[in-house]
C-alpha cells in the first residue's frame, strides 16, 4: 500500500481540537496558555520536521483548519505515551 493511501485512512484530527485539550491539559497543570495561532505555528513547525502530516483544508467563509495525522507508527506512538505518562503528563488519547 502507498504511503498516501495509508495516511488518507488513518484517523485525523484538526487544529481546534489540538488546540481545546491543550488548552485543558495547560489548565489542569496550571500552565499558562499559548495563543491559537502560537500552537498553530508548533503544528506547522512539527509537519515541516516530517514529525506529523498537517494538510490545511478550506472551509470557504468559515475559515481554515488543518487535518493532522501522525507520521510515526502506532508502536513509536505508544513508547510516546509511555514516555509522556512517567513524565506525569496523561490524559493523551
Amino acid at each position: 500500500m502507498r504511503s498516501e493511501e495509508a495516511n488518507s485512512k488513518r484517523q485525523f484530527t484538526e487544529t481546534g481540537q489540538v488546540f481545546a485539550k491543550y488548552k485543558e491539559m495547560c489548565d489542569q497543570n496550571g500552565v499558562k496558555v499559548l495563543s491559537h495561532i502560537r500552537v498553530s505555528n508548533l503544528i506547522a513547525e512539527l509537519d515541516t520536521l516530517g514529525l506529523v502530516d498537517a494538510r490545511v483544508i478550506s472551509h470557504g467563509r468559515y475559515g481554515r483548519t488543518r487535518e493532522i495525522r501522525t507520521s510515526f507508527s502506532t508502536e513509536i506512538a505508544g513508547r510516546i505515551k509511555l514516555i509522556l505518562a512517567e513524565m506525569g503528563i496523561e490524559g493523551l488519547k
